[in-house]
């Protein structure tokens, strides 16, 4: 067996690969699976950012036979930007499974990335799987979730389809919801620019899937807040709404009011991270909270210097006294120094991973020195979980 990068002309093959790997991908087989895997990466493996060193397969005997593929992804990490990559997809053909195969290949990969200089990766999928390979539970879906009641359409702002000309001010908005939290897909007007584009084809690796969901939500002349939107069943789905100001969540509600019940949706419901402002209303408002596969979003870490670096660079207690902190880890131990001060902790690199992303138990620190307290602070992580493929 040869595990080994693709060549771009090898790509159909490849795709046949995928194909197979998710008709078959339970106990009866599903074509359509595998047909609609195909027409993602197809689009995705057309992207001008894709790197073939990253996209992995087993070979034996000349058949390609389980395979992955790392993505790159610019992201901002503690206000710095980092060269990150997302894991997806990974399939193995039936016959071969059980065999260790995608685990090599995802190894393989992932010392590959490192090597390039990544300093993260994001995978989403089985959270007693992808461990195997060094992946750390950390980010939850965490929803909200409402019934659409009747809109009052006085106080309701006015929606409309996004124009070429919004997309500075989209970009702006988003910036604005999303730049306090510690992690962020980086977007940029060519980001817009594609999103917003008419293709022919399929647009299952884009945020927005139909252009008319794109929408934007103006007073008078001004734009203040756009959303995202889909359907599921009964729901209507914000994927994702920034809004400009905590004064508008009134009037776009009422304007979201009005498109459920223009598409006969009984529900609203979105992920509460991608819904800043709008989702702490709508906790007021008494919406539900629901978490789905908490697990599910998984991250590694490939890089400790530079992702440490960052980390200490936007932290409170740094920031607030002035004092530099420097944090390190080596051979398994994090060394903390501040001032004066100086920590040396043995923590897995699992454990790490959750205090930096706050996915702790506050009483897990009581054990350890309370210098590590003063840096590390209990959240809810976030990441745009609609940007798995861009």
């Amino acid at each position: 067996m040869k595990i080994r990068s693709i060549e771009k002309h090898e790509i159909p093959r490849l795709l046949e690969l995928i194909r197979e790997a998710f008709t078959f991908y339970g106990k009866d087989p599903e074509p359509e699976n595998g047909q609609v895997h195909v027409e993602t990466f197809e689009e995705v493996y057309a992207r001008e950012d894709l790197d073939p060193e990253l996209i992995i397969v087993a070979e034996m005997e000349g058949q390609l036979v389980s395979m992955c593929s790392l993505l790159p992804k610019r992201l901002r990490f503690a206000g710095k930007e980092l060269t990150t990559a997302v894991l997806s997809p990974v399939g193995t053909l039936p016959g071969y499974r059980g065999q260790g195969l995608a685990e090599q290949v995802i190894l393989f990969a992932l010392e590959r990335a490192k090597a390039k200089g990544y300093a993260l990766s994001h995978v989403l999928g089985h959270p007693t799987y992808y461990p195997r390979v060094g992946y750390v539970p950390v980010f939850p879906f965490h929803y909200v979730e409402t019934n659409a009641v009747a809109a009052d359409d006085s106080k309701a702002a006015t929606s409309r389809p996004a124009a070429a000309g919004d997309l500075p001010q989209l970009m702006a908005l988003y910036e604005g919801e999303h730049r306090h939290h510690l992690m962020n897909p980086v977007r940029t007007i060519e980001w817009w620019q594609r999103e917003l584009s008419a293709r022919a084809g399929t647009r299952h690796s884009f945020v927005v899937k139909e252009l008319a969901d794109l929408r934007v939500f103006t007073a008078g002349e001004a734009i203040i807040g756009y959303a995202i939107l889909a359907e599921a069943q009964d729901a209507l789905i914000i994927a994702e709404c920034s809004l400009a100001a905590s004064e508008h969540v009134e009037s776009v509600w009422h304007a979201l009011l009005q498109e459920a019940a223009r598409r006969r949706k009984s529900k609203l419901k979105g992920p509460y991270k991608n819904l800043p402002r709008l989702a702490a209303d709508l906790r007021k408002r008494g919406a539900e909270e629901i978490s789905y596969a908490p697990s599910a979003w998984m991250m590694q870490v490939l890089d400790w210097d530079v992702v440490l670096s960052a980390y200490a660079g936007q932290a409170n207690l740094a920031k607030v006294t002035g004092i530099p902190l420097r944090l390190a880890y080596r051979d398994g131990n994090l060394q903390v120094d501040w001032g004066e001060r100086s920590t040396r902790t043995a923590l897995s690199p699992a454990a790490l991973t959750q205090l930096l992303m706050g996915t702790f138990a506050p009483e897990e620190l009581t054990e350890f020195d309370d210098l590590l307290a003063l840096i590390f602070k209990k959240d809810i992580p976030y990441f745009n979980h609609n940007e798995t493929l861009q």
